[in-house]
């Protein structure tokens, strides 16, 4: 004896096919829509954790991004200062090897010193927006003051700064130092007394001394005695402008790695969270045929199902 199906078990059966259909369809309209595969998180919870995850990892990757380009900034506009207070110290040596041949004329090189030591004054106290680079964490002020003029007494410079170390997060295990101090550049100072270490030399004494010399080389010796200390000073400088480098090319190099860090993140978020728009085009189409073939079977189900409610 055959099973007889009733025919509300017909009509039900069609009714959920073409719901389910239905419910597929605006599912892909919504992928198609928004470019994403899910639009809550019971959609896929695995995949939809995993892309908070990843989110995450970007914006830290991003904050970290923006410190590196801070810190760039940072270090840039130390290592320009610092080409400048070179080209000051070379321009003060080619006066002191000229003043072995032009000793008439020390008149007409000892201004020029005086210009210079107030470049160095100037250097020393750059500024860059509200922030002064070389006083360490005080950077609301000039980090260095001079009082007096080249006369007896000779002029006084004083550092006013602290020995503030900034360091910058570049990434999730590294910091990096992105400043210098004008009383280790300048003063030649590792131990905070403002007096020169070891073969260091204080610039401003150095450069204070040369104009002396020029002043009265028969009192105070003889200009070009001063090439050591000239030379000391310069390599001070030179080393500083290297801290500032290696820096520099340490910041690119971890700047690289987080790009590429990043891009690596954003592929498996997108293929991940992101739809094919062609495939998912398709699909739609395919799901739209779907439903308009479910309604008309559908509906060829229902008619005479209610005709024979009717008669």
């Amino acid at each position: 004896m055959g099973t007889r199906i009733s025919d509300v078990n017909v009509f039900l059966r069609a009714v959920r096919s073409t719901r389910l259909n239905r419910a597929r369809l605006n599912e892909t309209q919504n992928q198609v829509s928004t470019g994403k595969r899910f639009a809550s998180v019971s959609d896929d919870p695995g995949s939809v954790s995993r892309v908070i995850d990843l989110k995450s990892s970007r914006a830290r990757i991003e904050q970290f991004g923006r410190s590196i380009e801070s810190s760039r900034a940072q270090l840039e506009n130390s290592e320009a200062a610092l080409s400048t207070l070179s080209n000051a110290m070379i321009r003060l040596r080619e006066l002191t090897v000229s003043a072995d041949i032009e000793d008439a004329d020390f008149d007409k090189i000892q201004p020029e010193v005086e210009q210079i030591f107030s470049e160095l004054v100037a250097i020393a106290n750059t500024r860059v927006g509200d922030r002064f680079l070389f006083g360490g964490f005080a950077t609301d002020a000039p980090p260095v003051s001079q009082t007096g003029v080249f006369t007896d007494p000779a002029p006084i410079v004083a550092y006013n700064g602290d020995d503030g170390q900034i360091f910058s997060q570049i990434d999730e295990s590294q910091q990096i130092l992105t400043n210098e101090t004008a009383r280790r550049v300048f003063f030649g100072s590792t131990d905070g007394d403002d007096l020169a270490d070891g073969p260091n030399v204080s610039l401003f004494d150095t450069v204070q001394e040369l104009r002396n010399r020029l002043a009265d080389p028969q009192a105070n010796g003889r200009p070009t005695d001063m090439l050591d200390e000239l030379d000391a000073g310069l390599d001070q400088v030179i080393q500083a402008r290297g801290r500032l480098g290696a820096r520099l090319a340490r910041l690119e190099t971890t700047g690289n790695q987080l790009d590429s860090l990043d891009i690596s993140i954003e592929t498996e978020r997108s293929s991940l969270e992101d739809i094919d728009l062609v495939e998912s085009i398709i699909e739609l189409q395919s799901r739209e045929q779907t439903l308009q073939a479910s309604l008309g079977v559908t509906a060829r189900i229902i008619q005479p199902t209610l005709l024979n409610f009717l008669s």
